[in-house]
């Protein structure tokens, strides 16, 4: 009996503090479900185009031959392409070098002409105040007093002269103080002129080391795409039963998720909750907290990788869709193999995928019922459930054919930028800061985004000229 009555209390404070922390009332409960609801069927929606893609390939595994071939001769083409900058770069280097050797040159003869002008000024400086001091003389108040040229030796004529001669000597000095400014702005230019040479070589040896870690990745993402094709049906089999089983294990979690939403809406207040406490994963917990502190506030985004090379596919973009036969979902930004991939904005990390060779991938859950998917990823360096922040680095990019985390749909190497609100898919482009791209970059989507671009250049002067 005592046993009894000391373990019921313990237990209740157990259900007490337990409770508390992962669930305040039914209603916060509800909501923790109906988000896990919703993010499982994200996945779910993740896995289901795994697998028709999958079946895809089974079934065009002829003409995946004919697409392999292609997928070679690509790669072949951005090798080729990749060897021809190094050598124009290394040209470019030894130009940018030699072009730095004449600058030096130049700066070491204007800095011996700068001492023989500066030594020419002194010595003329001595002269003119010896002369001068022999024939005038300046009293308190600054005027020039002849007397002394009348007390020298010589004729009056002889004086005029010489006065002459001082006249002639002052302008000849002030010609040499003119060449020696000339010689110095000359001088500060070439070393400027240095400068920037000497920071475009730097630019450029920094070009080589990424071209040929480049020229790396696409020889061996070739080696890989060759391996590859051995007993590449029975790869295809294997990964769909995988992820056929995976897919058939999702269904069965969210079944038991809208049971359990369908329950608690059901009895309300009078639900036991603590038996559906295991449905909730530790990511759905963290989002839950995350979201609950940042209720209310509309979260910012930034790009993921530097937009630097412009976007090569936007939003439902049609010439995708003529390639791959699939809707766009995403925009694709150009980065070179293995780049940081950094969290859009600050949020938890929902899902990550490692597919191997296949389509790797990371999901992150940010406030206001967004999320931001990131795709061909070669290297996932967070966990889920992990909170991050807008920079942090979630991942390296990928998308070379034949590396890890590239998946089949893919030409080279970018990085697959998804964005959704509330579940449904919407165009980054809407959310990311248009500003940072070039004129050139904007003006080679469709006209619509445009107009975003200029507000986001030129500011409050466009809005109030479209007024």
């Amino acid at each position: 009996m005592k046993i009894k009555k000391f373990w019921v209390p313990m237990f209740a404070i157990y259900f007490t503090l337990f409770h508390t922390a992962f669930a305040d009332s039914g209603a916060d409960f509800l909501k923790k479900l109906k988000q896990e609801a919703d993010l499982s069927k994200l996945d779910f929606r993740q896995m289901e185009g795994h697998v028709e893609d999958t079946k895809e390939r089974l079934s065009a595994l002829q003409e995946e031959k004919t697409t392999l071939t292609e997928q070679i001769s690509n790669l072949d083409t951005i090798i080729s392409l990749t060897e021809k900058k190094l050598i124009d770069v290394a040209s470019d280097v030894v130009a940018t070098q030699n072009q730095i050797f004449t600058i030096y040159n130049e700066i070491e003869a204007k800095e011996i002409a700068l001492a023989e002008q500066k030594s020419l000024l002194r010595d003329y400086l001595n002269v003119l105040y010896k002369e001068s001091n022999s024939y005038l003389s300046i009293s308190e108040n600054g005027e020039v007093d002849a007397f002394k040229m009348l007390l020298t030796d010589g004729t009056v004529g002889d004086g005029l002269r010489e006065l002459k001669y001082l006249d002639l000597l002052s302008e000849a000095g002030t010609q040499l103080v003119e060449k020696l400014a000339l010689l110095s702005e000359e001088l500060e230019k070439q070393k400027s002129s240095l400068d920037f040479e000497r920071k475009r070589l730097v630019a450029m040896e920094q070009d080589i080391v990424n071209e040929k870690q480049q020229l790396i990745y696409q020889k061996n993402a070739k080696q890989n795409l060759l391996d590859l094709t051995f007993g590449q049906e029975e790869i295809y089999n294997q990964l769909l039963e995988q992820t056929i089983s995976e897919q058939e294990q999702m269904r069965n979690d969210i079944k038991s998720l809208n049971a359990a939403i369908a329950y608690i809406e059901d009895k309300g207040n009078q639900a036991d909750i603590s038996q559906f406490e295991k449905l909730l994963d530790v990511r759905t917990k963290a989002l839950y907290e995350f979201r609950k502190a940042n209720r209310g506030i509309t979260a910012k985004f930034d790009w993921p990788v530097s937009p630097n090379r412009g976007v090569s596919a936007y939003f439902r973009d049609p010439g995708y869709f003529g390639v791959f036969g699939v809707h766009h979902n995403a925009v694709d930004i150009p980065a070179y193999q293995a780049s940081p991939v950094r969290a859009a904005a600050d949020g938890v990390v929902y899902s990550t995928k490692d597919n191997g060779y296949g389509y790797s991938y990371i999901i992150l859950a940010h406030a206001d019922g967004m999320m931001t998917v990131y795709g061909h990823i070669s290297s996932i360096q967070v966990k889920q459930g992990q909170k991050v922040s807008q920079g942090n680095i979630i991942g390296l990019s990928g998308g070379m054919p034949g590396t890890k985390g590239a998946g089949y749909m893919t030409t080279g190497p970018h990085l697959h930028f998804e964005m959704l609100k509330s579940g449904a898919h919407t165009d980054p482009l809407d959310y990311l800061p248009l500003g940072t791209l070039t004129e050139a970059q904007i003006k080679a989507l469709p006209a619509k985004y445009f107009d975003g671009w200029m507000k986001s250049v030129y500011g409050s002067a466009v809005e109030a000229i479209t007024r």
